[in-house]
């Protein structure tokens, strides 16, 4: 038997019960949501709402973000959780028998991720933690090497629901740096949808609404750096298209 229940199911949180058995394929009918994000002179990101989410290599087809390295198919579990003293955030847990490091610490079971922690599977694919606003619980793993994620910069970890709410904008605190920005965007999402609010200098938030999951692309040009600057583009993508991808 695997550790924390069948194939396919996350382990459990230190302290808690495992969850509920149920087959794969249910856990990937109720999984989480994918997209992909790409902003003017922020990059190319993958994007996953909700979790549980499982870490393995691409080419084994089981994981919910195939990683073009060598790892096992299913190395790690990402999970989001919540408790009265450390709050909303994710956990970390190697799959059973993988090989999983937190800071250089070999982990056996789940661990917070906080901001620049560093993470290693497999001994040889490395991720930096940036979660840069605590009261978000959002956060992005920021790969080492560009090959990593298929030509993404980086895998946007988005909690669902108000705690994970996300900025992107020029102060220290947004999850999405954009240098020079004037005015600050803000992202929420659900099962539901995707909420993004801009909030110009000197005038009312405007709000758009995208469903989720995504079926087409959708692009927004948004005045952030001023009147007299060029507007940022920012595009949500179905997951298996990239900018500028044909179709």
């Amino acid at each position: 038997a695997r550790e924390g229940g069948m194939a396919g199911e996350p382990p459990p949180s230190s302290g808690e019960a495992a969850p509920p058995r149920s087959r794969p394929s249910d856990r990937r009918a109720a999984g989480p949501i994918r997209l992909r994000l790409a902003v003017d002179d922020v990059g190319d990101w993958d994007v996953v709402v909700g979790g549980p989410l499982l870490l393995g290599q691409v080419g084994a087809g089981c994981a919910d973000v195939g990683l073009h390295a060598a790892v096992a198919a299913e190395h790690a579990w990402l999970r989001p959780t919540a408790s009265f003293h450390g709050g909303e955030g994710w956990d970390l847990a190697p799959a059973a028998g993988a090989e999983v490091c937190v800071n250089g610490e070999a982990i056996r079971e789940a661990r917070p991720l906080l901001d620049r922690a560093v993470i290693e599977l497999g001994g040889g694919t490395t991720f930096e933690v940036r979660r840069p606003d605590p009261a978000s619980a959002s956060l992005a793993l920021v790969p080492a090497r560009d090959d990593v994620l298929g030509g993404a910069g980086g895998l946007l970890v988005w909690f669902p629901g108000p705690g994970g709410r996300l900025r992107l904008g020029a102060d220290r605190g947004a999850l999405l740096g954009l240098p020079g920005a004037e005015s600050e965007v803000v992202l929420e999402a659900d099962a539901d949808g995707l909420v993004l609010i801009h909030a110009a200098p000197d005038a009312e938030p405007v709000e758009h609404r995208f469903q989720l999951p995504l079926r087409v692309p959708a692009e927004l040009r948004l005045s952030l750096r001023g009147p007299e600057a060029a507007a940022t583009s920012i595009c949500f993508l179905p997951p298996t298209e990239r900018v500028g991808a044909s179709g």
